[in-house]
């Protein structure tokens, strides 16, 4: 029986490789999109207001006026949890400090011999053992506006992964600008997240006793596993207000993002926001390879979401928002978000 943690390696590779890049980066979990931009096709860089700009462009978190804590839970794929945490602290004229937490999760599983990896499972043969895997990834972000029109924001992240007791840690930086040009409310942004260096597994099963073919004796041996690339991801996009009037509120969002693993996509997303308290979003997003676009058919990209927010006391506001991205051979992954601003 394939374990959940095979499952999630050939997710991985499937889901965001192609050619000789594919699976080529850890920590791969850094990409899934979080927020009411999930369905929106993932396509956020340029509008980047609220407190999922610490995930999509530092720059976007000068925009917010008010302290924001959001929760974000997604019923990713294989059984296994993504939660993402952030917190939006505004300081005047010093600019607006931002954290966040990334959480995956995929709870235990059973260790199996490897001959009968690809074969149906027996009792007889698994060990009886259980490990877990899990990612998590803390971030410091800070931004402020330059100009009446320029906000640039930076973040700060440690990241590590677990896979039963080794580990593997790196670190990786975010820079974001947000610009509104000012002509009917059309913004550019630009932003390059996860830079930062390899990472690499140490510790646990990689270090072994082994008996000596010489002589005989045992000895302690260190395996050494090869480092891999974080995934570095560069977001160009411009979002603009189609209808802006009272009581609506039409935003159309397109973004080019380039990553280190695969090749670009074009992410093109819809908001309609009606009596400033529904709101409706749909997208899509368009891999530029045709060929692969083919093998994981065209419904993969496809999203969308519903939001509702309401007012509270002293001008505190609460949101909650859903949204379904469509992975077609993969089915698809639910994402819940809580939000709320005071």
């Amino acid at each position: 029986m394939r374990t959940k943690l095979l499952i999630l390696i050939s997710i991985i590779t499937i889901a965001f490789g192609a050619f000789d890049k594919r699976g080529t980066t850890g920590a791969s979990w850094l990409k899934v999109d979080v927020g009411r931009a999930s369905g929106m096709g993932s396509s956020f860089v340029a509008l980047a207001d609220d407190a999922t700009a610490t995930f999509y462009n530092p720059g976007g978190l000068a925009l917010l006026s008010k302290r924001v804590f959001f929760f974000n839970h997604i019923d990713w794929i294989a059984d296994v949890s993504h939660e993402y945490l952030s917190a939006v602290i505004p300081a005047g004229a010093v600019g607006n400090f931002g954290f966040s937490v990334i959480a995956l999760t995929m709870g235990s599983m059973l260790e199996t011999k490897i001959d009968s990896l690809y074969t149906p499972q027996r009792e007889d043969e698994s060990t009886g053992l259980r490990f877990g895997a899990s990612g998590m990834a803390v971030g410091f972000t800070f931004a402020r506006y330059f100009t009446e029109k320029l906000s640039i924001g930076i973040g700060l992240k440690g990241i590590q992964e677990r896979v039963w007791d080794m580990s593997a840690s790196s670190f990786a930086i975010d820079v974001g600008f947000h610009f509104n040009t000012g002509f009917h409310n059309l913004r550019i942004g630009v932003a390059i997240n996860n830079y930062g260096p390899e990472i690499a597994y140490t510790g646990g099963r990689l270090k072994r006793i082994e008996k000596d073919e010489k002589t005989g004796k045992e000895v302690p041996i260190s395996y050494v596993s090869t480092p891999v690339p974080i995934p570095t991801t560069f977001r160009f996009g411009i979002a603009t207000d189609l209808i802006y009037n009272e009581n609506s509120r039409l935003t159309s969002c397109v973004d080019l993002v380039h990553y280190n693993d695969i090749n670009e996509t074009f992410n093109i997303g819809l908001e309609y926001l009606i009596s400033k308290m529904f709101s409706i979003r749909a997208g899509y997003i368009l891999n530029t390879d045709s060929e692969y676009r083919d093998q994981i058919h065209w419904m993969t990209g496809l999203s969308g979401g519903l939001g509702i927010k309401t007012s509270l006391m002293n001008g505190a506001e609460f949101a909650i928002d859903y949204s379904y991205r469509h992975h077609y051979y993969l089915l698809g992954s639910h994402r819940l978000s809580l939000s709320f601003a005071f």
